[in-house]
């Protein structure tokens, strides 16, 4: 127990000696990450839509559509259809983007237990951003009604919600990778100090004994 508090301290005496390298070092880096994050890597709009399957011949469905619409929604976004739908749709609309960094950089994804997926879209230009959704998302209006004949009872991939643009969501990721790499920061700077000054001391008191 009286070692333990004499480690206690130990270490309390180094963070009063070297409070001014600990947190000076810690701001420095809280100061190069905002720099990367907001500056260097520049601030990207998000752009969404919602799209919805419909509509559905209920006598037939039942209790199961909404299981069917989750199957066709995720028939529908196969890898490798998702992949030729995004080409078509860029191509189609002559867009001045890269279709390898649009793939990169979309997501669409079924909404749990719904007949719902989401459309997202992040890029550095807004008017971009908003072209290549409402791009991709009339390719999928049109291609999936076609595609949805196959089943049937589906007749349309019609547009939900109006879509938006904005960059908070992406101003919120990039200042939580500022708190995570200042936190993780401090703790190595912390623990670094430490080992040094315990490792100095230790050496100071091995030469005063000889």
């Amino acid at each position: 127990m009286q070692n333990k508090e004499v480690e206690i301290k130990e270490l309390l005496n180094i963070l009063k000696r070297k409070y001014k390298i600990i947190f000076g070092i810690t701001f420095l880096i809280f100061i190069i990450s905002i720099l990367i994050n907001f500056f260097v890597m520049g601030i990207d709009y998000n752009a969404k839509v919602k799209l919805t399957v419909g509509n559905i011949n209920s006598a037939k469905i039942g209790k199961d559509s909404t299981k069917m619409y989750q199957s066709i929604i995720k028939s529908y976004l196969g890898n490798d259809i998702e992949r030729k739908m995004i080409e078509k749709a860029i191509n189609n609309s002559k867009l001045n983007v890269n279709v390898e960094d649009v793939i990169k950089n979309i997501t669409i994804d079924p909404s749990v237990y719904s007949s719902t997926f989401d459309i997202d879209y992040t890029n550095k230009n807004k008017n971009q951003a908003i072209d290549v959704v409402e791009a991709v998302a009339a390719t999928m209006i049109n291609d999936g009604t076609e595609y949805s004949k196959r089943y049937g009872d589906i007749t349309n991939v019609n547009m939900e919600e109006r879509l938006f643009c904005s960059k908070k969501a992406v101003i919120n990721q990039r200042a939580l990778n500022v708190v995570l790499i200042t936190s993780i920061g401090f703790v190595l700077v912390l623990g670094i100090v430490f080992l040094r000054e315990i490792n100095y001391d230790k050496n100071k008191i091995g030469g005063l004994e000889k």
